[in-house]
């Protein structure tokens, strides 16, 4: 879209799955079957005093969704320079918890109208993608938290998987979606775990390594079914970071599980 979009917008970065366009103080995205339940969810989040995610504006007429533009830039995959510290680290954990804690009344009353199945046991309704491509920054600070539309009924740990191998990240320092070290990935981990406050973490080690490998099966069953979006990111190598970042949580299973 060379800089403009539809309507005289700016087309932003990410939208990995869906087009996203800023008019003005407003976002515009593509809208699926799910966007009801998402935007009820934003609802409630705002009703419960979390100031860090969109307002839902209804639908343009586009047929795409409204939600109020989040200032700031969205963060790295992976993270980069200052966004790597510890404090980024809490703040993420902390904002995920909030999120959690926030849903675990409505979560078994809202088990369906979600773009994915409720994955039992259910215990919250989980963002689905929390990573910091969908995170705003505002001077390396993590202020706000985007596109909700993988969110799902299922159990905590589920979402703090993904957040960890993504925020950690759980990722081979050598390899473009990794940083640090192994020891300071471990370190990592269980400041993430610390932060949100996750008590029991006999089962951590197995939801991560289940999370990553649903990465590769979500690709995988897109190609399957001729779904356009999926086998551009297969294209664009992201199958290949997926099963490479499973095995090396696999090869160092004794490291993580340890740091837990």
């Amino acid at each position: 879209m060379n800089g403009l979009s539809m309507n005289s917008g700016e087309a932003l970065p990410g939208g990995n799955m869906s087009g996203v366009w800023r008019i003005g103080d407003t976002v515009r995205r593509e809208a699926g079957p799910w966007t009801p339940q998402v935007h009820r969810l934003l609802v409630h989040l705002r009703s419960q005093g979390i100031t860090f995610v969109p307002v839902p504006l209804g639908m343009d007429k586009d047929s795409r969704e409204v939600l109020t533009y989040l200032p700031g830039a969205v963060g790295g995959s992976p993270l980069a320079g200052s966004q790597r510290s510890d404090a980024v680290l809490v703040q993420a954990a902390t904002m995920l918890r909030t999120l959690h804690d926030a849903t675990a009344d409505v979560a078994q009353f809202w088990r369906t109208g979600w773009r994915l199945p409720a994955r039992d046991p259910v215990e919250v309704i989980c963002h689905g993608d929390f990573a910091p491509y969908n995170c705003m920054f505002v001077d390396n600070e993590l202020t706000g938290v985007i596109d909700f539309d993988f969110a799902h009924a299922g159990p905590r740990e589920w979402d703090l998987a993904y957040a960890v191998y993504r925020f950690v990240p759980l990722a081979d320092p050598n390899k473009t979606e990794g940083f640090g070290t192994l020891e300071d990935q471990a370190r990592r981990l269980r400041l993430f775990c610390d932060a949100y406050g996750l008590a029991d973490r006999s089962q951590t080690y197995a939801y991560i390594l289940a999370r990553v490998q649903s990465m590769v099966d979500f690709l995988l069953e897109g190609a399957a079914i001729g779904d356009p979006r999926r086998i551009a990111n297969i294209e664009a190598g992201h199958l290949t970071v997926y099963r490479h970042d499973h095995e090396y949580v696999q090869q160092h299973r004794e490291q993580f599980e340890a740091a837990l």
